[in-house]
């Protein structure tokens, strides 16, 4: 799921550092809720590629799922798919998943509607169309609901 949000993220040696800071730490002036929601993300993927445990990851994914404007929408997308079917050591908790597709719905709309550089360059670089990716979300909650949560 990684599509080209990689390309956005932090040098590996500013991501380095966050990592030995760990998601709870201090990411320093300046740093933006799109390059905090990014390198969140990024962050989590790689422990997830690494076979890590929730432990690595979840709290990675939660702080980028957390950043507003919209630009958290990769990191929910991914607790919700961890969420979904259980994962890396995710007990499955579909309710959480369908919040987490709830949100991604709510920041897909957000990035769709404001015209900054940013949402625009997140917009840009997801691993689909905006209209795909809201659809196939649709999707996911409705067969969710289905299995009456």
């Amino acid at each position: 799921m990684g599509s080209n949000i990689a390309s956005l993220a932090s040098p590996a040696d500013n991501l380095a550092s966050l990592i030995h800071k760990g998601p709870g730490g201090v990411w320093g002036g300046g740093v933006s809720p799109f390059q905090q929601a990014i390198d969140s993300f990024a962050i989590g993927q790689s422990f997830l590629k690494q076979g890590d445990s929730a432990s690595a990851a979840v709290p990675w994914l939660q702080q980028g799922a957390a950043q507003p404007q919209g630009f958290g929408v990769m990191s929910q997308l991914s607790l919700a798919n961890l969420y979904a079917g259980g994962a890396n050591g995710v007990v499955a908790d579909p309710q959480r998943a369908q919040y987490y597709l709830q949100e991604a719905l709510r920041s897909m709309a957000t990035l769709s509607g404001s015209n900054t550089k940013q949402s625009q360059q997140l917009l840009k670089n997801l691993p689909g169309s905006p209209e795909k990716i809201k659809s196939d979300i649709e999707k996911a909650i409705l067969q969710l609901q289905g299995k009456g949560i």
